[in-house]
């Protein structure tokens, strides 16, 4: 290990899950020594909650119950945060590229992340809303208000809301504005008088949604939102073919009449460019079982923008518990190879799977033993609260889920 003075200099890029549990981890492991120089990099000024965006969608949170600023999640012994963009990084000469600046590194650790993945899919990006940041939250609960006031305008009788997507966050956003739903019509006199209905199909490209959940999970969900009540239907091998302002186009030369049409198909990883021989910036970044990227020993990639093997050979899901832990045991590798002490593979045994559905619905899978119902939704809403970062954080939006159950959700434009 480097002297005091001519400390390691560690650059994190990444503000999400992996960023910031490898840097809380690393900087817990090498406090007493204090030979490592910390460098985090990041797009955004906060750390983003996604796991809860669909509830700030539908009027349940406000955005501030779900953002940390960054240097608060972090909290202490950055030698720098910077808030820029990544463009590229020199894999030998260790100069990491930003949009204002360039920046050494002894070691690199990647958390770039995901965005949106829509998938060339003509007029996707143009007329779809997606719900991957902080922004796209806002502009859902907008569009969501907008539209029921055009459906109010206009006396609809029928209201049709298509969702993209038939993965966790595409079935937990439907579900949510299923129960918003019903929240906003009492507002509206005429969606009232004409008993409006809201009807919300999800559209999976494949017979099997929720590719990460075991198949008696995938069937559970599916009685629950099969019951004659249920506003949300999900509709197999759907697979969305073109979009138009109107409609939504899928295979077998079917197409359906949207108002609102929600895209939750996927995402792409934020690679950024570098010289690395066949590097591919369309693809996961490839890493061995200790997140190196392979051929250098000192760079890593950790979270939504690595693709991890599992032991079966399959890429490791993109989830935020997996980024989280993948964030812990790379820093520990990475702060015992600095030592010159043993360093351990990577094995990834998931904790549990959590999903909402509404209307105090929830499944929650632990252990192969799955959980309905209420109080698979009270579980799901403390193991999320566990997850936060400060406890300010927590006591807001354990508040306004306990107001939630006496007052009506928030239905303003942001």
């Amino acid at each position: 290990m480097k002297k005091d003075n001519n400390k390691v200099k560690v650059v994190i890029v990444g503000g999400g899950f992996a960023g910031v549990n490898f840097y809380k981890e690393l900087h817990s492991l090498s406090h007493e020594d204090g030979n490592i120089e910390f460098t985090f990099i990041s797009d955004n000024n906060y750390f983003l909650f996604t796991p809860l965006l669909h509830e700030v969608a539908t009027g349940n949170l406000f955005p501030e119950d779900i953002t940390l600023p960054i240097r608060e999640a972090i909290k202490c012994c950055v030698g720098e945060v910077i808030l820029d963009k990544v463009i590229s990084f020199d894999a030998y000469k260790k100069v990491v590229h930003l949009e204002r600046e360039d920046i050494k590194f002894d070691y690199l650790v990647l958390a770039t992340g995901s965005s949106v993945n829509f998938w060339g899919i003509e007029g996707a990006q143009e007329y779809s809303v997606p719900l991957k940041t902080i922004n796209d939250s806002i502009k859902m609960k907008n569009r969501i208000i907008e539209l029921f006031e055009i459906a109010d305008e206009k006396k609809l009788k029928n209201i049709e809301i298509v969702v993209v997507g038939g993965g966790a966050t595409g079935i937990e956003v439907a579900t949510e504005i299923s129960e918003f739903a019903e929240v906003l019509i009492p507002f509206y006199e005429n969606l009232k008088i004409n008993d409006t209905r809201v009807s919300i199909k999800i559209l999976n490209s494949s017979e099997k949604f929720i590719p990460d959940f075991p198949e008696k999970v995938r069937k559970k969900i599916k009685s629950i939102l099969s019951r004659e009540d249920s506003s949300v239907k999900i509709l197999t091998g759907a697979k969305v073919m073109r979009v138009s302002e109107e409609e939504v186009f899928i295979t077998k030369n079917k197409k359906l009449k949207y108002d609102l049409l929600i895209w939750s198909a996927g995402v792409k990883p934020n690679v950024p460019e570098s010289n690395i021989p066949d590097w591919d910036v369309k693809k996961r970044i490839s890493v061995n079982e200790y997140f190196n990227i392979p051929g250098f020993d000192k760079i890593f990639a950790i979270g939504d923008v690595s693709d991890f093997k599992g032991i079966d050979g399959v890429s490791l899901p993109q989830l935020a518990q997996i980024a989280e832990e993948e964030g812990k045991v790379c820093a520990q590798n990475l702060y015992n190879s600095m030592k010159g002490s043993n360093i351990y593979p990577f094995e990834y045994n998931l904790k549990g799977l959590l999903l909402s559905l509404g209307h105090k619905n929830a499944v929650v899978s632990i252990k192969g033993v799955i959980i309905t119902g209420k109080f698979a939704w009270i579980l799901w809403k403390f193991i999320y609260l566990s997850l936060m970062f400060s406890t300010r954080s927590r006591f807001r939006v354990f508040v306004e889920w306990i107001y939630d159950q006496t007052s009506p959700r928030n239905i303003s434009k942001i």
